[in-house]
């Protein structure tokens, strides 16, 4: 009677961590796929993100060219501020 019980805790001791393990891998493969899709998204923002400064350099470089324009054009006609 004791070696029975014995023997159905040791197989279900054995089964529980089979399931243990196979979770843990399970868990572990979800994590490498999930850090590859952030660390995929973090590239994609850091490439969008260089370009937007980019376009924010030249944005104010032609903001510069534009005042200087128009300051050219207001010396040129002679209009008073």
């Amino acid at each position: 009677m004791v070696l029975t019980a014995f023997l159905v805790g040791l197989v279900l001791v054995v089964v529980g961590l089979f399931v243990v393990v196979v979770r843990g891998l399970a868990l572990w493969k979800q994590g490498k796929r999930s850090g590859k899709a952030i660390t995929s998204e973090l590239e994609l923002f850091e490439e969008r993100s260089a370009r937007t400064e980019q376009l924010l350099v030249e944005a104010e470089r032609a903001q510069a060219e534009l005042h200087a324009a128009t300051e050219r054009l207001r010396v040129s006609r002679d209009i008073p501020v």
